[in-house]
């Protein structure tokens, strides 16, 4: 897992940035195993991002967009699989839900397994503020936050940097 391991801090994003850019572009591809392997190769730059507890929102964003649209059962898999490692770190978003829930009904058995997961770690999950999902959302667009941290970089910030449960699962 090189690519994971390679984003350790804010320093090493300016690296990632080119990899998660070019990934998301393969992931409007033709091709469905170019698709499945850009899915892999973000999901593995999620976990680093993770770890390093920076903000996931540039590759949570693509990976969210591509499964909206994606027909191929084996890149929906993939890609949900990937959007999965936000259930291990605890960094899912409010903002997701929306997007994930719409396109539920026309995944496969086994990406709408991950993204069931997924939903159910989400933050209103207990409570019942996700039942329903957003029929105006239409993309999974984050907006900053007054300070400029994005709610996923406040997440990830406040969730994995530091935290026990990061720090055992990463050891």
């Amino acid at each position: 897992m090189e690519a994971a391991s390679s984003i350790k801090d804010d320093a090493d994003l300016p690296k990632a940035t080119g990899a998660i850019n070019r990934s998301s572009g393969e992931l409007a591809s033709g091709e469905p195993k170019v698709r499945e392997l850009a899915a892999a190769h973000l999901g593995d730059l999620l976990i680093g991002a993770c770890r390093a507890g920076l903000d996931t929102s540039s590759i949570v964003l693509p990976l969210v967009n591509a499964l909206t649209r994606e027909a191929d059962p084996v890149v929906q898999e993939e890609i949900a699989h990937s959007l999965g490692h936000l259930v291990e770190y605890g960094t899912v978003s409010d903002a997701i839900v929306g997007p994930l829930r719409e396109c539920m009904p026309r995944l496969c058995q086994e990406a709408a397994d991950h993204v069931t997961d997924v939903l159910e770690a989400a933050p209103g999950a207990s409570d019942g503020r996700n039942d329903q999902a957003s029929a105006d959302s239409e993309a999974a667009e984050v907006p900053p936050e007054p300070s400029g941290i994005s709610p996923f970089g406040a997440m990830n910030r406040r969730l994995c940097n530091g935290s026990e449960a990061c720090r055992d699962f990463v050891s």
